[in-house]
């Protein structure tokens, strides 16, 4: 039996197994007539008769051989182990609004480890300048270590680099007391909006919300982008005490009585401008300052009686009164 000839193991492709690894082992050579029996921790492994295992159970191995006449010898050992994956974990990186913007430093845990992704750079940062616009997935990767028993590990983030919108928006606006004003902002690209205070506002979400304020107010727009990055205007909506009275009809007969159509109050809008249309939206009538009423005539000629469509604007960038005005006859 001490005769007995036994192959030396091959070491196993995997010492430390991680998640579905498989460790193999082997005797470098057969022999013709000899039987195997595998044994993990001291006890035959049930079904591994031959020269190599494969497995994925932790343990200390060896193979027990025995000869033509009997005779068995009992192989060196070899240990797997069970790895742990370490707990990894990357810092998040805000939105970068800047193309130009400088690196960022990624940041992560445990050290040892190595960052990948678009615009990443060998000193473990984030540069905008080398990713350009758009979404990125950076990685952070734990190498697996024998030594330590560890196994390979990876945590990730996105980065979104972008640019802020552009707010296009009138610095004032006016209305009269009572009445509402549409603000009329125009932002690139589409994003997400949120107006302050949302007091008097018809949707504070929404890009153009009609305010009907009780006093005079500065509303701030903030409209972020996809990417996150944000801009802010403000607008001030300026109440005017001051309310122009707009009559709905009235009666150029000639006798005496509403032959023309006045406008109260117009006194305190000097800069406010009058259009009349008729049926097919041609203009009829205009006027600024409105210091002769309109009487109901075009051209020098009485206009039938029936609607006609009007607009008075209190001045540039103030409200505008649109409705519908009846000559009668």
């Amino acid at each position: 039996a001490a005769a007995l000839p036994l192959p030396p193991l091959d070491k196993p492709r995997e010492r430390l197994l991680c998640g579905t690894d498989q460790a193999s082992i082997r005797l470098t050579a057969s022999t013709p007539g000899y039987q195997y029996q595998w044994l993990r921790d001291g006890q035959p492994v049930a079904g591994e008769t031959d020269r190599r295992i494969r497995t994925r159970e932790p343990g200390t191995y060896a193979v027990r051989v025995t000869g033509p006449g009997g005779c068995t010898v009992l192989s060196d050992t070899v240990g797997i182990f069970a790895g742990t994956a370490p707990a990894v974990g990357i810092d998040s990186v805000p939105p970068i609004c800047r193309l130009d913007a400088p690196p960022v430093q990624l940041v992560a845990r445990p050290p040892g480890g190595e960052f990948s992704g678009r615009g990443v750079s060998d000193e473990g940062a984030f540069n905008p300048q080398r990713s350009g616009k758009g979404r990125f997935r950076i990685t952070y990767e734990i190498e697996e270590d024998d030594n330590a028993g560890t196994c390979p590990a990876e945590a990730s983030v996105w980065v979104t680099v972008g640019e802020p919108p552009t707010i296009t928006l009138p610095d004032e606006v006016t209305v009269a007391e009572g009445e509402s004003v549409q603000l009329m902002a125009q932002v690139v690209p589409a994003s997400r909006y949120a107006w302050e205070p949302p007091e008097g506002l018809s949707d504070p979400t929404a890009l153009t919300p009609v305010a009907s304020p009780a006093q005079t107010t500065a509303y701030r727009l903030r409209a972020t982008s996809a990417e996150g990055c944000f801009s802010e205007d403000t607008i001030r909506v300026v109440v005017l005490s001051a309310r122009l009275r707009v009559p709905t009809a009235f009666s150029p007969n000639g006798d005496g009585l509403n032959d023309t159509w006045e406008l109260f109050g117009k006194e305190a809008f000097p800069d406010l401008e009058v259009r009349i249309f008729n049926r097919w939206g041609a203009e009829i009538f205009r006027s600024t300052g409105y210091n002769r009423p309109f009487d109901g005539t075009y051209a020098g000629q009485p206009l039938p009686m029936g609607a006609y469509p009007y607009s008075i604007s209190l001045g540039p960038g103030k409200h505008t009164y649109r409705g519908v005005l009846t000559v009668l006859r």
